[in-house]
């Protein structure tokens, strides 16, 4: 366990912590935002900061003081100061490669359980640096919770053990991390990620600061915790579906209007003039109630009715319908799967009607 000293007089340093998850998909570094953080507590005056390693498990990796000090006095000298600095975040960021924090998985549950002890301990002020969609151990198995918006997700969370963490007084910073060695993140996984942890960090207390986006993409660990490519929160639906990661999640706000719309034109093209249309939406079913549920999904379709109108479809042929998750939109599928968020364009021929 890396510890740095040096002189502690004066008022009690400033205490920091950065939760850091340790995969093969997290870059090797202290996030650039910490790093920013660090050089500026050193340069008025010094703190502390403290790091945890979290991957299946959560390790404390250490302590280093911020207070560079040259001949028993503050580090005058900017140069060497930052110099100094960088030099204790670099065994740090050593340490957290060579932590054993499990061979599989990532428990953000166990992440946030280390902030409280933190902060029980005084240590109020939280990075938590992330992919959050690596999770994959329940109460916050991704895969699983992301077949909801975020809201319904955290609700859904916090029905279980998760309710049990107090992150009161505590300031939230999550860095969300840009995984390394696949695909770019979708915009809809983006948003959705960032949307949940701050839902997640309001629900336990903390005071949430605006989630940043930290793009180094330096390569996999010398000794990662292994974790499966993190899966884009989109699915392919079918050629009259759309997914409900097209919405801004909480909202039939369309993320990416452009490619909605050039998803309605590949429809219309399937389209046999004078069919009637039946525009359905669905949810899955997590947290909320079922009349919210119902709202938002025929509020979505009523989004995409408006687009098949504009693309030359007769209005007087189109019918929108909110099921929410009254019906499933896939039978083969369990009600929280995926595959229910979805807004689906049926054509009904006359002879059909």
């Amino acid at each position: 366990m890396i510890t740095s000293t040096s002189c502690a007089c004066g008022p009690a340093p400033a205490k920091i912590v950065m939760i850091a998850e340790k995969t093969d998909r997290v870059a090797g570094l202290v996030p650039q935002q910490v790093r920013a953080r660090a050089h500026a507590l050193a340069g008025s005056g010094g703190g502390e900061l403290r790091v945890y390693a979290a991957g299946r498990t959560v390790a404390e990796i250490g302590r280093i003081n911020l207070l560079i000090t040259r001949g028993g006095q503050s580090e005058g000298d900017d140069k060497l100061r930052r110099l100094g600095v960088d030099r204790r975040l670099e065994s740090l960021g050593e340490a957290i490669a060579a932590s054993k924090v499990g061979a599989r998985g990532f428990d953000l549950y166990a992440a946030l359980q280390a902030a409280e002890d933190a902060a029980a301990e005084g240590s109020r002020d939280v990075t938590l640096a992330t992919t959050v969609l690596g999770s994959t151990v329940p109460p916050l198995d991704m895969a699983r919770l992301t077949a909801a918006d975020p809201k319904q997700a955290v609700e859904h969370a916090m029905k279980g053990p998760l309710r049990t963490i107090d992150l009161s007084g505590v300031v939230l910073r999550p860095v969300l991390l840009t995984p390394v060695g696949q695909k770019p993140l979708s915009a809809g996984s983006e948003v959705w990620r960032e949307q949940f942890i701050v839902e997640l960090g309001t629900a336990l207390g903390a005071r949430v600061v605006d989630p940043v986006r930290n793009r180094e993409t330096s390569p996999p660990w010398a000794h990662p915790s292994m974790l499966a490519p993190i899966p884009s929160i989109e699915t392919d639906p079918g050629p009259r579906r759309i997914d409900a990661a097209a919405f801004r999640p909480e909202t039939a706000v369309l993320l990416d209007p452009q490619a909605v719309q050039s998803k309605i034109k590949k429809i219309i093209g399937s389209y046999a003039a004078g069919s009637h249309v039946l525009v359905t939406g669905y949810c899955a079913k997590f947290g909320g109630n079922a009349d919210s549920a119902r709202a938002l999904s025929r509020d979505r379709a009523q989004v995409i009715t408006d687009l098949l109108v504009e693309a030359g479809v007769s209005p007087k042929l189109v019918r929108t319908v909110g099921k929410g998750w009254d019906v499933r939109a896939d039978n083969d599928k369990p009600a929280t799967d995926k595959a229910q968020r979805v807004v689906i364009v049926d054509f009904i021929q006359a002879r059909d009607q």
